[in-house]
């Protein structure tokens, strides 16, 4: 259904100028009660179409207005008296009114939110909108959902078809992913009740790695049939792009496929944005058509997904403190790979998985509730971890192995030096490290170790060092 299709109507302007078409426009998208029904936040119009909030962006807009004005009328005094004339619209014209649009409408919007205060509204952060009602994860309460609820991310399906419904395939494939791990299948649930909520006070983003044919697109699959167009799907270039921010505010999920790619300098510069969206810093959007967009809230989950061990900025844990890992080390490639597996997941079981997903996000809620988070760690995910360490920050590895943290803790440089050389030769096999040698490795370790640490001198003319660790009795040699 078109925006112009669900009124009816056509334009009547006052007169023939681009404020007067402005407000013309924005009448006839007012909500059934009369309020506003659109609004210019964060690079992206939010209008108010078919019984629920959605996302136009400029371009798409600009689509709509350009037809709507297309069939506009004036009225003009002529000496026989006023006549009705069509707007005839040129480009210019229509930039124009699109620029007042603009002005007219622009808000900073929170996203969800309660439009107005009812006695007994739930914290919309903590709820998922459906076709029919919206509900509380907490207490599975539902909601009456309709223009109070100013969210654009609407599961298309009742709730009454998911408070009850199972999905066994869905769980026999978690099952085969965890490769019988017991923390693998409640994390991954977690992780989808944490997509699913719009709350992300808990600043975690996702690395699922693994084998190619593993299941990666499987889950990619669900998650985008589950959240439509609140999940966008982009690469670690288009990131990098001084216009890969567009659309952003809107998102719920940021899925990003094989993170590898791109070269390093571009990784480097996404690694810094999903930083900055994970911490909820304000981010800035560019469109290529448009205005910049400054101090733009992303409250998206970023979820990346990778065939090999991506390599990622990573100094002082900046991504892997904020990471939850997920590693799948099941290829069907060879062998076992059920044909149409994704597509019957989502035609025959998307309400359970959705339940499911709704457990994890319960389960989430209760421990916030109680005061802290504790997400399932399976053996496999300490591995990768370390692996990610040691791919991306190399000398953080080598702190966290070698040492404990202890702020009354000290270290002489003499000491630290001669680690670094057993660590080469024995973890790294002789590898060397670019940029890294016994020569620099105090100084690097004070910039890119895994926690805080201070040059320190014992006393007066005593030994130089490092201060807040100790050195650790023994290490892994493996």
């Amino acid at each position: 259904m078109s925006l112009m299709s669900q009124k009816g109507e056509s334009l009547v302007l006052s007169r023939r100028e681009p404020g007067a078409a402005a407000e013309a426009f924005i009448r006839l998208l007012q909500t059934p009660s009369g309020a506003q029904g659109l609004y210019w936040s964060g690079g992206e119009f939010i209008v108010w179409q078919g019984g629920r909030w959605r996302v136009y962006s400029l371009e798409e807009l600009m689509d709509v207005l350009l037809l709507t004005l297309k069939d506009a009328t004036y009225e003009k005094k002529t000496e026989e008296g006023v006549r009705r004339m069509r707007v005839s619209p040129s480009v210019g014209f229509v930039d124009d009114t699109l620029r007042f649009v603009q002005a007219m409408t622009r808000r900073t919007l929170t996203m969800p939110a309660w439009t107005s205060e009812v006695e007994g509204d739930p914290d919309p952060q903590w709820c998922v909108a459906f076709n029919d009602v919206v509900v509380d994860v907490r207490n599975w309460a539902a909601y009456e959902r309709n223009e109070r609820w100013l969210g654009t991310t609407v599961l298309d399906m009742d709730w009454v078809d998911v408070k009850e419904a199972v999905a066994p395939r869905w769980l026999k494939c978690v099952e085969e992913w965890s490769c019988g791990d017991e923390n693998w299948g409640p994390l991954l649930q977690m992780v989808m009740g944490y997509a699913v909520v719009p709350t992300r006070r808990l600043r975690k983003c996702v690395l699922i790695q693994g084998e190619t044919g593993g299941g990666k697109g499987v889950i990619q699959h669900v998650v985008r049939r589950m959240l439509g167009r609140a999940l966008q799907v982009t690469n670690m270039e288009t990131l990098a792009d001084k216009h890969g921010t567009v659309g952003l505010g809107s998102a719920q999920v940021l899925w990003v496929p094989e993170v590898t790619k791109g070269g390093r300098e571009k990784a480097r510069t996404s690694a810094r944005l999903i930083k900055e969206i994970v911490g909820e810093d304000p981010i800035t959007v560019n469109p290529k058509f448009g205005q910049v967009e400054r101090n733009v809230a992303c409250r998206a989950l970023v979820v990346m997904t990778s065939n090999v061990v991506p390599q990622l900025e990573n100094d002082r844990g900046g991504l892997t403190n904020k990471m939850l890992m997920l590693p799948i080390r099941k290829s069907f490639d060879k062998g076992g790979a059920e044909v149409g597996l994704k597509d019957r997941l989502v035609d025959r079981e998307m309400a359970g998985i959705v339940r499911w997903a709704m457990e994890g996000a319960r389960r989430l809620a209760e421990q916030v509730e109680t005061g802290g988070v504790v997400w399932p760690v399976p053996e496999l995910s300490r591995e990768m971890e370390e692996q990610f360490i040691a791919e991306n920050n190399p000398v953080g590895l080598f702190q966290s192995v070698c040492f404990v943290r202890d702020q009354h803790g000290f270290v002489a440089s003499e000491l630290v030096r001669a680690e670094w050389i057993k660590w080469q030769k024995v973890r790294l096999k002789g590898r060397e490290v670019e940029g890294v040698s016994e020569h620099n490795i105090v100084a690097k370790m004070l910039e890119q170790g895994m926690w805080g640490v201070r040059r320190h001198r014992q006393g007066s003319g005593g030994r130089r060092g490092l201060a807040g660790l100790m050195l650790r009795q023994e290490w892994r040699v493996e």
